[in-house]
């Protein structure tokens, strides 16, 4: 049984190389389970990848203490807003953050960025 939640333990097996397999390598990617099936047929489980775990975003603050957040907790909100289909998070300088984003097809950006701006 398939659980369909968001989850920190995204471990790889390769078997190919026979002279130094990889197993159970972390790969440090916040993962969900699709509930969907593959859109290309395959009768597989498919996964959605929400980005790396170990980034964090750190802030100044005026009390000395800087401010520490990871991009999932922005990808999380992203995830509630419809038409959202891709982002992408970057810190750009100390105290700015870029958010870069692709639409769904068919979205109505306008509503989008309405939403976006209503917080």
């Amino acid at each position: 049984m398939l659980l369909t939640n968001l989850t920190n333990l995204t471990n790889l097996a390769n078997l190919a190389n026979r002279v130094e397999p990889i197993l159970r390598y972390d790969l440090g990617d916040g993962v969900l389970v699709r509930p969907d099936p593959c859109p290309c047929g395959r009768p597989l489980p498919t996964i959605q990848v929400h980005g790396r775990t170990a980034d964090v975003l750190i802030f100044p603050a005026a009390h000395g203490t800087p401010l520490t957040d990871t991009p999932l907790t922005l990808s999380a909100v992203l995830d509630r807003v419809p038409g959202i289909g891709l982002a992408q998070i970057r810190q750009t300088a100390p105290a700015t953050v870029s958010v870069r984003l692709r639409s769904t097809p068919g979205a109505d950006r306008t509503a989008v960025w309405r939403t976006l701006s209503a917080g």
